[in-house]
């Protein structure tokens, strides 16, 4: 195991640098259950999108997909 393997499964292992690192980001972040439900949006995905974390955890992502992309987004998912 190299130095990035190791730092990447500290990341995995530890939700306070993760969230840490999200919280930071300037990059929008959501995490997905494997149902597509939300169940953590980033401060900067807030801003870029609008709704507050409150109001979006737990609604099923796939709805904020417009209906012409759901079919790839559906392939994606079932490969993940």
């Amino acid at each position: 195991m190299d130095a990035k393997q190791g730092d990447d499964r500290d990341l995995a292992a530890d939700p306070a640098r993760f969230r840490a690192l999200t919280e930071h980001a300037q990059d929008a972040i959501a995490e997905i259950s494997l149902d597509a439900r939300l169940l953590y949006v980033s401060p900067r995905f807030t801003e870029l999108f609008g709704w507050q974390p409150d109001e979006i955890t737990g609604k099923n992502a796939l709805e904020l997909v417009h209906p012409d992309d759901r079919l790839p987004v559906d392939g994606i998912r079932e490969r993940a």
